[in-house]
């Protein structure tokens, strides 16, 4: 693993970690395969480090980098295992975010609950899963890792993209999907899909760390002890 050098504050260190991404790597280092892992010591340096890479987009033009962030929030973990599945090139975690517990990449896919308009798929069908991928059923939805059941809809709030999506249902049919804002219950255009991605940690099995191991490029923050994991 390489040490972060001359680099002091979150605002070089997200320089940084974008040139490294646009193939301009420093001096002896190879550029990474998979993703770029930037580990500091705590979950407030994480979180300076995610500000200043969004801050950073307009001198990078067209290509946005939206950072999987593994700190001391659960939901925001498991959202950012999303993100790694989709392709996330960026990853900034302390320690023991990395050591987290996980679903394995299989047991995440498994347990993701799909929506697609024109299915056929009993509305009960749907509550059962996002009950199992770790939903909590309230009457109106707010937060992430919600959802409410009314007649023939279903509301159910994503953890990643963090939006909330009303499923209106023709008995067994799902007949439409909308996004819609929580506050005002205002809905937006018709779209095709919706993805409710695990909501809930499990109590063992795989870690964070283990989603990482094959082509990272690892740097890590001062003061950080952590050994290279295998692959």
């Amino acid at each position: 693993m390489n040490k972060i050098v001359g680099a002091p504050g979150s605002g070089a260190r997200a320089y940084l970690a974008r040139r490294i991404l646009q193939g301009e790597t420093p001096a002896g280092v190879e550029a990474p395969k998979g993703p770029l892992v930037f580990i500091l010591h705590d979950a407030d340096s994480v979180e300076d480090i995610a500000d200043a890479v969004k801050a950073l987009s307009p001198l990078f033009g067209q290509n946005p980098v939206i950072p999987a962030v593994f700190g001391d929030d659960a939901r925001e973990r498991l959202a950012s295992l999303e993100l790694l599945r989709g392709g996330a090139r960026l990853v900034l975690a302390t320690p023991e975010g990395l050591n987290a517990a996980a679903p394995g990449r299989a047991d995440f896919s498994a347990r993701t609950v799909r929506f697609r308009a024109g299915d056929l798929s009993p509305r009960d069908s749907s509550i059962d899963a996002l009950l199992a991928a770790g939903y909590q059923r309230v009457e109106f939805v707010e937060s992430p890792g919600e959802f409410a059941v009314r007649g023939a809809v279903l509301d159910f709030h994503a953890l990643e993209p963090a939006v909330a999506y009303r499923v209106l249902y023709d008995e067994d049919r799902v007949a439409s999907i909308r996004p819609f804002d929580p506050i005002s219950q205002e809905p937006a255009a018709v779209q095709a899909s919706a993805v409710a991605t695990p909501a809930e940690e499990p109590q063992e099995g795989a870690r964070v760390v283990d989603w990482l191991t094959e082509g990272a490029l690892w740097l890590l923050g001062e003061g950080v002890e952590l050994e290279a994991p295998e692959g």
